[in-house]
């Protein structure tokens, strides 16, 4: 069985919280103009190599596949506000915590951001 409830694990909860805020801030943002808005979070424990996944997706106008690691660099922005540190932030925030972040298509629409973490049992 790959997957089981998530455990409790060793994290910085305001960088975390800090991270997902910016996260959920660019899905509603690119849903805004939608006729049917969604956004979902998923997440998984991975037994076997002890890893918490989570996922966010939404519907919204998503990222061009050439852009989705240039979204992580600082100062970089395809919107017209904001500072371009909101992904380039969240990056540095899973990288500290010893995580991976991933920007997929969610298929038909959007975006999909993958999270992975290990689980460290404080």
């Amino acid at each position: 069985d790959q997957m089981a409830i998530v455990p409790d694990t060793a994290i910085d909860r305001e960088q975390l919280n800090r991270a997902f805020m910016n996260i959920f801030a660019n899905s509603v943002a690119a849903v805004k103009k939608r006729r049917n808005p969604k956004i979902g979070v998923a997440t998984f424990f991975l037994k076997d190599f002890n890893i918490v996944r989570v996922e966010i997706f939404d519907n919204g106008h998503g990222i061009p596949k050439g852009l989705r690691e240039k979204v992580l660099e600082p100062y970089f922005s395809t919107k017209d506000e904001g500072t371009g540190l909101g992904l380039a932030l969240v990056q540095q925030i899973i990288s500290e915590h010893e995580g991976y972040l991933r920007i997929i298509s969610n298929k038909p629409y959007g975006a999909r951001i993958i999270i992975e973490l290990p689980v460290k049992i404080s």
